[in-house]
This record gives C-alpha cells, sequence and structure tokens, in this order.
C-alpha cells in the first residue's frame, strides 16, 4: 500500500539497460493491473506518482517491441477501471494523452474509447490539454494499417460530443471539426467495417457534427 514496489518496478522499466529485464518488468506489471479484481487496488497503483508516466514514455520510447505492447496494454487495463472521481484521473489521462501515438495496436485508442463511454469522464476529457489533439491526430491517420485505430478514434469524438457542457469547446478545436466533417462526407468508406455498418456510423458522425456545430451559434 506505500507504493514502493510500484515506484520500484517503475523506475527499473525506464532506466534498466538490459531489454529482457524490461520485458519481465512490464509483464509483471500488466499482469498485476490485469488480475487485480479490487479497484481500490488497481486506483492506488495508479496515484502512485511514478507508475503512469513510466507506462507512457516506455510504451512509445523503448525500443523493444514487447516492453511497447506490454504498457500499451497496462494502460488499456487501467483505463478500464479509473474514472472521473479518482484521485489519479487526470494522471491517467496524462498518460493516455503522451501514449496516444502508439498506434501499433489498438489498445490506447480504445482505452480512450472506454473512458468516453462513461458519460461522467466526458468533461474531464474534453477539458484535458492533449485528449482531444490526441484523437485528432488519431482520426487523421489514412495508413493501410491505420484504419481501426481512426474509426476508434471517431467513435470516442462522437461519444464525447454527447456532453452538452463542451461541445463548444470542441467546436472550437479545428482539427476535431475536420476530422468529422471527412468522415461524416467522405466516400472512401472508411468506417464501413466499424460496428453497426458504414451507413450507421455516418448517422453517428453526422449528429455529433450536427451537435457541435449548434454550439457554434
Amino acid at each position: 500500500r506505500d507504493g514502493k514496489i510500484i515506484r520500484r518496478l517503475s523506475l527499473i522499466l525506464v532506466k534498466e539497460e538490459m531489454e529482457e529485464i524490461r520485458i519481465n518488468i512490464a509483464e509483471c506489471l500488466f499482469n498485476f493491473v490485469k488480475c487485480c479484481k479490487d479497484v481500490e487496488t488497481v486506483e492506488l497503483m495508479g496515484c502512485n506518482e511514478d507508475l503512469l508516466p513510466a507506462l507512457a514514455h516506455s510504451c512509445l520510447s523503448d525500443y523493444s517491441a514487447d516492453v511497447r505492447a506490454y504498457t500499451a496494454r497496462t494502460l488499456e487495463w487501467l483505463a478500464a477501471d479509473i474514472h472521473h472521481d479518482s484521485k489519479c484521473h487526470k494522471q491517467l489521462l496524462d498518460a493516455l494523452a503522451e501514449a496516444a501515438l502508439w498506434t501499433k495496436t489498438n489498445c490506447i485508442v480504445e482505452a480512450l474509447k472506454a473512458q468516453a463511454t462513461i458519460a461522467e469522464n466526458r468533461k474531464a476529457l474534453v477539458q484535458h490539454t492533449g485528449i482531444l489533439d490526441a484523437l485528432a491526430t488519431l482520426a487523421s491517420l489514412h495508413g493501410v494499417n491505420d484504419q481501426e485505430v481512426r474509426e476508434c478514434a471517431l467513435v470516442t469524438i462522437e461519444r464525447l460530443a454527447h456532453e452538452p457542457s463542451t461541445r463548444r469547446i470542441m467546436a472550437s478545436h479545428e482539427a476535431i471539426m475536420t476530422e468529422l466533417t471527412r468522415a461524416t462526407f467522405s466516400s472512401s468508406g472508411l468506417l464501413g467495417e466499424y460496428e453497426e455498418g458504414d451507413e450507421r456510423s455516418r448517422t453517428l458522425m453526422k449528429s455529433a457534427l450536427k451537435y457541435l456545430a449548434q454550439a457554434m451559434k
């Protein structure tokens, strides 16, 4: 409970030179979070001042693909249990915003989507410095291997648009509005594989765009 073990593991994850040790540490942290059934314990881990920054840093900067994958999955699992009423919610959002450039898997963008699914989280997500920028960047990806990430980012934006109190903030974000407009009126079919299908997805994007356009008046 005093966080010494988590702090030590976090420091080793960032500073250890031997790749095998970093992989083992990353896997250990992932298993800690995945196997923990007590939300209070997960929050205590999140409140450790070293853990979330270490995970975000390693997710982007470690040259080991295994370390990057484990840390991204750990952040995704943490995001499933840490929400608006947690003392470490802002730290989680800081970590997700930093790690959002990780697109080799869907872990980070799925974590953002899961956060946006909870209505009470949406205000904090929109008001956080960096989250909208990250989502706009992810929604703008057009690489062959980026389709799922892009679609997930667009659905996250759509869900955030359901929060009336922050629509004006979203509407003033040029990149967010640009990507919503492209998704709504594009004829490329990029949303065709996502969940309910192309027409349903396009309708959701159009609704979100309408909400935000009205907020600009």
